[in-house]
């Protein structure tokens, strides 16, 4: 896997990582894909929410920015 350099390969796989419960291995892939909602998502889930504002504010890619404030919604 890691000799592709093909982000959708990237991201499919994280997927993947994902349901199996690997998480934190996932988490490396999606970055690897540039998919930085998934990532932020994922920060979020694991209780690192400080990396995932700062994933947020670095990238200010809209969909990261939306799980970051779906989130913080959701803590009240």
């Amino acid at each position: 896997m890691n000799s592709q350099k093909e982000p959708e390969l990237y991201k499919w796989w994280a997927q993947y990582l994902e349901a199996q419960g690997a998480l934190q291995e996932s988490l490396d892939f999606y970055r690897e894909a540039a998919d930085f909602g998934s990532v932020v998502r994922l920060l979020c889930v694991i209780g690192d929410v400080q990396n995932a504002l700062k994933v947020a504010l670095e990238t200010n890619e809209p969909q990261a920015c939306f799980h970051l404030a779906r989130f913080y919604e959701q803590q009240g």
